[in-house]
């Protein structure tokens, strides 16, 4: 595909007031914070005949472009991702060091045994937090100075986003909490979090809250009282064989974090809520996870996004047929001195419009799932006025995150193997005669027993299939990070037989570990914990 070129025909400082060549007034605002902006851009001056032909440029290049990600999407919704991560590391690797893309990979946490999972201790390391400090002049003057941690540690965490997670490493807009999750006795990284502003456009948890849209857009509404898990990223081996992203999950609902919330922005956080990446159905590292995140209807289907070196000339062309449009997505800040959330799909939506492009050529079959926890017992309450911040009442789930990396361990069941004694029960129900029953519901009892082990259990099953870790360790798994460095070099063609093809194989190995979902670790709720 070929960069689109603009008509730079003339430029020079542009004055709203005047008439174009056409001889027409051409449509300006009131807005005086879009004038005193428009007037210091360059203006790409450009005739009727030269409009139509760059919209119309523009248009067969966005629709190639949806067109061929909503093959990939329909073949697998985790190849889409992959068509994004391809550009972005040709975009991102030339910019940095690989000493330090190494110092994360020694950095990464790797499994040494068996009982790994018993000595594991998530600590949350702050990566993006601001000193305010006293400062005086040589006048004796005081005054205040914002000083930000220099330690390479948040260029860290951007590393562990871009290699290991499919998801762009797009950041956020607003309220931002940006944690490394590091293990307190190897000290090595378990994974990343971002902590953001809510979303606003997620209806399924406004009609659970008791919102309505006036409610969610007034000024000083309690939406700052209420955080999103923009990333939840487990390092590769924690991830695959601890379970990490669920102990990541369940760290975001923590008193630490809420905690940090309140120190940086001075608001009480009483609710949090995520989206899955690949859909809504099950087997998401979100699922099972009841009181501490449970699920609510689907997000609407989302919009197919043209990859980063497309989405550049999509967003120039609107700065240029469009600059108010522009500014506002970009530029125009509201009462709280914030930029419009969400700003690139809303932006890539009204593209879409104004180029006439239908809904059917970019939508997607693919629902989000969204997962909400309440932090406290009646905060739906205290969200819609009802009741004051002094009267909130701790969720029996609001724990620390000690007791949250215990829950990971052990779920409900605790650190034992032996049978309870409705289990027993249960069992003596069967004469010992008839044997093969008996054998039948021991091993369904101790897979129950597995199951709600959480990761114990994991560990048990994986200890006896035929990938248990000691034969993988001797094979070499585990001394190179297997991350997304090395696609920027590939043909889409090798990437969709590479990726697919270990899509099936990720998918034969859970069957191995786990008769239940592959994903969950478990097929009950934790509401008794």
């Amino acid at each position: 595909m070929q960069i689109l070129e603009p008509f730079l025909l003339q430029r020079k400082q542009f004055n709203p007031f005047q008439k174009n060549d056409m001889g027409t007034k051409k449509d300006f605002s009131t807005d005086s914070n879009y004038l005193d902006w428009l007037v210091n851009e360059p203006h790409i001056k450009q005739s009727k005949r030269q409009q139509e032909i760059q919209d119309h440029q523009i248009r067969n290049l966005v629709l190639e472009e949806v067109r061929f990600l909503q093959r990939i999407q329909r073949i697998s919704p985790k190849l889409y991702p992959l068509a994004h991560k391809q550009i972005e590391l040709q975009e991102w690797l030339p910019s940095i060091d690989k000493k330090q893309i190494a110092w994360v990979d020694r950095l990464t946490w790797r499994p040494t045994g068996v009982s790994d999972f018993r000595r594991i201790e998530p600590i949350l390391v702050q990566v993006n937090k601001q000193h305010t400090v006293q400062s005086f002049n040589i006048w004796g003057e005081e005054s205040t100075k914002l000083l930000v941690d220099n330690e390479p540690l948040i260029l860290h965490w951007n590393i562990i986003k871009t290699l290991v997670s499919s998801a762009p490493n797009d950041g956020t807009v607003g309220r931002q909490l940006y944690f490394l999750v590091v293990d307190k006795n190897t000290k090595t990284y378990l994974g990343i979090i971002c902590i953001s502003s809510s979303l606003f456009d997620l209806k399924s948890l406004h009609d659970e809250i008791g919102w309505d849209r006036n409610t969610v857009h007034k000024p000083k509404s309690k939406m700052r009282n209420v955080a999103n898990g923009q990333t939840i990223v487990a390092t590769r081996f924690f991830g695959e064989l601890l379970r990490g992203g669920k102990l990541l999950a369940l760290l975001c609902t923590s008193k630490e974090v809420a905690e940090a919330w309140e120190e940086n922005y001075g608001d009480k956080l009483v609710s949090l809520h995520t989206t899955s990446l690949y859909g809504d159905s099950e087997g998401t590292q979100y699922d099972h996870l009841d009181p501490y995140l449970y699920k609510l209807p689907a997000h609407p289907t989302q919009p197919i996004k043209p990859r980063n070196h497309i989405y550049k000339q999509l967003v120039h062309w609107m700065r240029t047929r469009y600059p108010e449009e522009y500014w506002k997505h970009f530029y125009k800040k509201n009462p709280a001195g914030n930029l419009m959330r969400d700003n690139k799909t809303r932006a890539i939506l009204r593209c879409y419009k104004f180029l006439g492009i239908a809904e059917s050529e970019f939508a997607t079959n693919e629902k989000r799932g969204v997962y909400n926890s309440f932090l406290y017992k009646n905060a739906k309450d205290y969200l819609c006025d009802r009741i004051s911040v002094e009267e909130l009442n701790p969720a029996d789930h609001f724990k620390t995150v000690a007791e949250l990396t215990e829950l990971w361990r052990f779920g409900k069941y605790g650190d034992t193997t032996r049978r309870k004694k409705d289990d027993v029960e249960w069992l003596n129900k069967i004469p010992k005669t008839d044997t093969e029953r008996r054998q039948k519901r021991i091993k369904r009892i101790d897979r129950g027993i597995q199951e709600q082990q959480f990761v114990k259990g994991v560990v048990d099953r994986m200890s006896k299939s035929a990938t248990n870790l000691a034969e993988m360790k001797k094979q070499g798994k585990y001394e190179k990070v297997d991350w997304y460095l090395g696609i920027e070099k590939l043909s889409w063609d090798e990437i969709e037989k590479k990726f697919f093809d270990q899509q099936m194989q990720n998918q034969k190995k859970s069957q191995v570990l786990s008769t239940s979902d592959p994903e969950s670790g478990m097929n009950q709720n934790l509401k008794t914990v």
